[in-house]
């Protein structure tokens, strides 16, 4: 799996997953509020598994990306705030 997030645009696709399944990739998104990622581009890119497998990697992936964008490029206080609200709000959706 390969995940790069950057400032940018916004284009999200998911093809040949089950139906019940498109939304859970956006789950890091809908639980955080769109706010938190109007200047994040993420690429992704999964290998091996099935479907539900790579959903699930998406959305880790993504999660992390965010985290790992507001440390690098915003602040550390607003990274442990996503952080804790994430660690949180997942575990309530699984």
């Amino acid at each position: 799996m390969r995940i790069r997030a950057k400032g940018g645009g916004h284009t999200s696709q998911i093809q040949g997953a089950p139906e019940i399944l498109r939304y859970k990739p956006f789950e890091p998104i809908l639980l955080l509020g769109r706010n938190r990622f109007a200047g994040v581009e993420m690429r992704i890119r999964v290998k091996g598994g099935r479907h539900t497998s790579q959903i699930y990697a998406i959305r880790q992936s993504i999660a992390k990306a965010l985290v790992v964008f507001y440390q690098k490029y915003v602040d550390e206080q607003s990274k442990k705030e996503i952080k804790d609200i994430g660690n949180v709000k997942m575990s309530e959706c699984q």
